[in-house]
Protein backbone atom coordinates (compact mmCIF):
# COMPACT_ATOMS: atom_id res chain seq x y z
CA UNK A 1 0.00 0.00 0.00
CA UNK A 2 3.25 2.21 0.82
CA UNK A 3 3.33 2.16 -3.30
CA UNK A 4 0.04 3.25 -3.89
CA UNK A 5 0.42 6.12 -1.43
CA UNK A 6 3.31 7.56 -2.85
CA UNK A 7 1.88 7.43 -6.20
CA UNK A 8 -1.80 9.14 -5.32
CA UNK A 9 -0.10 11.75 -3.11
CA UNK A 10 2.82 12.61 -5.54
CA UNK A 11 4.56 16.29 -4.91
CA UNK A 12 2.16 15.87 -0.91
CA UNK A 13 3.92 12.43 -0.02
CA UNK A 14 6.37 15.09 2.36
CA UNK A 15 3.35 15.44 4.30
CA UNK A 16 2.53 11.36 5.68
CA UNK A 17 5.25 9.91 8.14
CA UNK A 18 5.46 6.43 8.98
CA UNK A 19 6.54 5.43 12.51
CA UNK A 20 6.07 2.77 15.22
CA UNK A 21 3.69 2.81 18.60
CA UNK A 22 7.21 3.28 20.71
CA UNK A 23 8.01 6.22 19.19
CA UNK A 24 5.21 8.17 20.57
CA UNK A 25 5.34 6.99 24.03
CA UNK A 26 5.07 9.41 26.45
CA UNK A 27 8.57 8.68 28.61
CA UNK A 28 10.41 10.09 25.18
CA UNK A 29 10.16 13.23 26.27
CA UNK A 30 10.70 15.90 24.05
CA UNK A 31 11.47 13.78 21.30
CA UNK A 32 8.51 11.67 21.17
CA UNK A 33 6.44 12.40 17.77
CA UNK A 34 2.91 13.42 17.60
CA UNK A 35 0.19 11.36 15.66
CA UNK A 36 -2.57 13.49 13.95
CA UNK A 37 -4.20 10.68 11.88
CA UNK A 38 -5.02 7.04 12.46
CA UNK A 39 -6.34 4.59 9.52
CA UNK A 40 -7.37 1.22 9.58
CA UNK A 41 -8.25 -0.86 6.74
CA UNK A 42 -9.12 -4.88 6.16
CA UNK A 43 -5.44 -5.41 5.40
CA UNK A 44 -3.94 -3.69 8.44
CA UNK A 45 -2.79 -6.27 11.19
CA UNK A 46 -5.35 -6.98 14.45
CA UNK A 47 -5.22 -4.12 16.61
CA UNK A 48 -6.91 -2.81 20.22
CA UNK A 49 -7.39 0.67 21.29
CA UNK A 50 -5.07 -0.11 24.26
CA UNK A 51 -2.04 -1.02 22.10
CA UNK A 52 -1.90 2.21 20.37
CA UNK A 53 -3.21 4.24 23.54
CA UNK A 54 -0.01 6.27 22.64
CA UNK A 55 -1.01 7.35 19.49
CA UNK A 56 -3.74 8.52 21.09
CA UNK A 57 -2.12 10.31 23.60
CA UNK A 58 0.38 11.99 21.60
CA UNK A 59 -2.09 15.07 20.61
CA UNK A 60 -4.74 16.80 22.00
CA UNK A 61 -6.78 15.63 18.99
CA UNK A 62 -6.38 12.91 16.77
CA UNK A 63 -8.45 11.66 13.32
CA UNK A 64 -9.42 8.28 12.97
CA UNK A 65 -10.20 6.61 10.04
CA UNK A 66 -12.11 3.18 9.69
CA UNK A 67 -11.52 2.02 6.44
CA UNK A 68 -14.59 -0.54 5.45
CA UNK A 69 -13.54 -1.18 2.14
CA UNK A 70 -13.86 -4.99 0.88
CA UNK A 71 -16.22 -5.12 4.27
CA UNK A 72 -19.72 -3.63 3.35
CA UNK A 73 -22.24 -5.80 0.73
CA UNK A 74 -21.34 -3.80 -1.82
CA UNK A 75 -17.48 -4.53 -1.60
CA UNK A 76 -17.25 -7.49 0.11
CA UNK A 77 -14.50 -10.12 -1.42
CA UNK A 78 -12.80 -12.96 -0.98
CA UNK A 79 -9.72 -11.80 0.95
CA UNK A 80 -11.81 -9.95 3.38
CA UNK A 81 -11.65 -12.02 6.67
CA UNK A 82 -15.32 -11.32 7.56
CA UNK A 83 -13.84 -11.98 11.76
CA UNK A 84 -11.50 -9.13 10.72
CA UNK A 85 -14.46 -7.30 9.17
CA UNK A 86 -16.93 -7.21 12.25
CA UNK A 87 -13.92 -6.79 14.48
CA UNK A 88 -13.21 -3.46 12.26
CA UNK A 89 -16.83 -2.52 12.42
CA UNK A 90 -17.34 -3.25 15.99
CA UNK A 91 -14.37 -1.04 16.81
CA UNK A 92 -15.50 1.94 14.83
CA UNK A 93 -19.13 1.72 16.86
CA UNK A 94 -17.00 2.31 19.98
CA UNK A 95 -16.05 5.67 19.20
CA UNK A 96 -18.58 8.80 19.67
CA UNK A 97 -19.08 8.65 15.35
CA UNK A 98 -19.84 5.12 15.37
CA UNK A 99 -22.81 6.03 17.84
CA UNK A 100 -24.64 8.33 15.73
CA UNK A 101 -27.50 6.82 14.04
CA UNK A 102 -29.54 7.26 10.38
CA UNK A 103 -31.19 10.13 12.08
CA UNK A 104 -28.09 12.10 13.16
CA UNK A 105 -28.45 11.20 16.82
CA UNK A 106 -26.55 9.56 19.09
CA UNK A 107 -27.84 8.27 22.79
CA UNK A 108 -25.61 8.81 25.67
CA UNK A 109 -26.32 6.52 28.83
CA UNK A 110 -29.82 6.42 27.92
CA UNK A 111 -30.32 9.80 27.01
Amino acid sequence: WLSILDARLGDGKHRVGLGDVQQFAEARGSARRSCQAISWSVDTPPFSFYRYRELFYSAPYILALFNMEGCTMETRNKAADKYYCEYLYTSYQTTMCGKVNEHKKADYDGE
